[in-house]
């Protein structure tokens, strides 16, 4: 009942009518052949332990609600600051199209992921010669060696035959003897 319940509840908390979350309740509990009071209980406890999925559901709720809304205004509307106000406190965001109609989204958050590093990013790591390494390992093995010299390197490769990459493939460098590990220097 646990899952079934967290999907129900999941939908009744992205209203913000009280009067209509209480009534969706009490059609669950008469579903379920429980008290109304045991399914707020449950519902409580779901909106604590969900706090912040809710607010998330909560604003692209909001927001969709917003975007449709967007349609019939335009620059020359009136109530257009009112408008912008309220999406802005929903924290979506206003873009004017190139048709001068206006419509709501929700901003692009940034990635969580850590990406590769900038071409210039030094790397904790030293070539044979005792140069730094900068950039991705990846680029700096490419200019470095050809395909076939990084083929004779032991552990560049997979055994399905595709490059290592990120720390598998510093490893494989390191202990192969390619590479040395060595901090990069702090400025004071």
């Amino acid at each position: 009942m646990s899952k079934q319940n967290n999907a129900i509840f999941g939908l009744i908390a992205q209203t913000d009518d009280t009067v209509m979350q209480k009534a969706m309740l009490g059609n669950v509990a008469s579903i379920r052949s429980v008290t109304p009071e045991e399914v707020e209980k449950l519902f409580e406890e779901f909106v604590q332990a969900n706090a912040e999925k809710t607010a998330k559901a909560k604003r692209k709720v909001a927001l969709e609600r917003l975007g449709k809304e967007a349609e019939g205004i335009n620059l020359k509307s009136e109530g257009l600051s009112d408008f912008i106000a309220r999406v802005v406190k929903a924290k979506g965001s206003v873009t004017l199209n190139p048709d001068l109609s206006l419509s709501v989204s929700l901003p692009k958050t940034g990635s969580r992921g850590g990406g590769r590093v900038a071409n210039d990013h030094p790397q904790p790591f030293v070539d044979i010669d005792g140069n730094r390494v900068f950039g991705p390992l990846t680029f700096w093995l490419d200019s470095a060696y050809s395909e076939a010299e990084q083929k004779e390197i032991e552990g560049v490769f997979r055994p399905n035959g595709k490059r290592r990459t990120g720390k598998s493939l510093s490893e494989a460098l390191v202990k192969a003897g390619v590479l040395t590990s060595s901090p990069v220097p702090t400025e004071a």
